[in-house]
């Protein structure tokens, strides 16, 4: 129901969504590519980032068709505007192929292993420290 009410320009939640990024907040559009995270959404929602979902990321390095997915995801972010986030990389092999394709932003275990919360606490008071390069 959420994916219905995000599709209509005039909407009250499409209207909300807009009075929050005024003030401040930045939208991302997660798992981009799968579910119901609908491309129309890119047209109606004042996204800042969208995540490309991991069920592509996986595959880059081994699947053509992961690696066209991805680039043409790639494509539209960089002509539409908003930001990209690539979810699930878990070998070097995938951050190489992101970073060959211009992609500044990454999650994923390569890069740091999921925290706890008081743990993310301290990461995010203190620095990071040392960033996994592989």
């Amino acid at each position: 129901m959420l994916a219905s009410v995000l599709l209509d320009p005039e909407g009250e939640v499409v209207t909300a969504l807009g009075c929050y990024v005024e003030v401040g907040v930045r939208l991302a559009l997660d798992d981009v590519g799968t579910g119901s995270s609908s491309l129309l959404h890119l047209r109606h929602v004042p996204v800042a980032t969208v995540k490309i979902d991991r069920a592509f990321v996986d595959g880059l390095g081994r699947s053509r068709q992961d690696g066209a997915i991805v680039r043409a995801l790639l494509s539209l972010t960089s002509d539409l505007g908003p930001g990209c986030v690539a979810e699930g990389v878990e070998e070097p092999k995938q951050r190489d192929w992101l970073v060959a394709q211009g992609v500044l932003v990454a999650q994923g275990n390569l890069l740091h292993r999921r925290l706890p919360p008081d743990a993310l606490e301290v990461l995010l008071r203190d620095g990071l420290g040392t960033v996994a390069r592989g």
